[in-house]
């Protein structure tokens, strides 16, 4: 079953979840991997086509901060000395953010 969830318009929520994607990104720039970490929610969920390509794995999702915090060394070990990101508005329902 499908279901869908409203946007959340309550600004401390969005401020909240727009100041996650800064923070990560920072952290992840100087390999600070206890910082990134922190930022997820013990059961949050990973997805990227980077797992794909590092792991050489099926799927492309982590399930939990664990499998997260193990799989943020193989991003430093390839990560470009100059990070770029392109991302769109932040969308939270309050809980869940996709960016």
């Amino acid at each position: 079953m499908v279901s869908f969830k409203q946007p959340t318009t309550d600004q401390q929520s969005l401020q909240a979840a727009e100041q996650v994607h800064p923070a990560r990104n920072a952290a992840l720039e100087a390999h600070d991997m206890n910082t990134a970490v922190a930022l997820y929610a013990e059961d949050a969920t990973l997805e990227s086509p980077l797992i794909c390509y590092l792991l050489r794995a099926d799927t492309g999702g982590l399930t939990g901060r664990t499998q997260i915090q193990r799989f943020l060394p193989i991003v430093f070990e390839h990560q470009p000395e100059e990070r770029r990101t392109f991302r769109n508005d932040v969308f939270t329902d309050g809980r869940t953010m996709m960016r």
